[in-house]
């Protein structure tokens, strides 16, 4: 038993000492920047699909039946203001 009392415990010292900085220190971004990186990525990543969608429904609308892809409707909105409305037509 006398060999076992010289041995370090496994968690005093690191293992590998380094003197260099993180590349990207998370705590010094504040959260509403993270959170809009986050936000632009999804939405450049599901734009492709949702541009393909849109195309998708455009010709099956152009297919099944003649007129306008688009309704357009004159609106009244805040404070009565009016704008015009685009969507597609059901």
């Amino acid at each position: 038993m006398q060999h076992t009392q010289n041995l370090r415990p496994a968690m005093q010292e690191p293992l590998v000492e380094s003197e260099t900085e993180a590349l990207l220190d998370f705590e010094s971004v504040p959260m509403e920047t993270w959170k809009r990186v986050l936000d632009l990525a999804c939405c450049a990543l599901a734009l492709p699909f949702l541009a393909l969608a849109t195309l998708f429904a455009v010709v099956l609308m152009k297919l099944s039946s003649p007129g306008p892809v688009f309704f357009k409707q004159r609106r009244v909105g805040y404070k009565g203001t009016t704008f015009m409305l685009y969507k597609f037509r059901t």
